[in-house]
């Protein structure tokens, strides 16, 4: 349901180098930013 609402404003909004993003509900629960932020560090 927060994916149904959340594209119109993404697509009207979203830089053309980001078009492309995939969503998916994070299975990491409350740990999902930190392993995010690892990996932008990390690569």
């Amino acid at each position: 349901m927060l994916f149904d609402l959340l594209m119109p404003s993404f697509k009207e909004f979203v830089f053309p180098g980001c078009a492309d993003a995939k969503f998916a509900l994070a299975k990491l629960g409350n740990d999902a930013g930190v392993y995010g932020a690892a990996k932008l560090v990390c690569g």
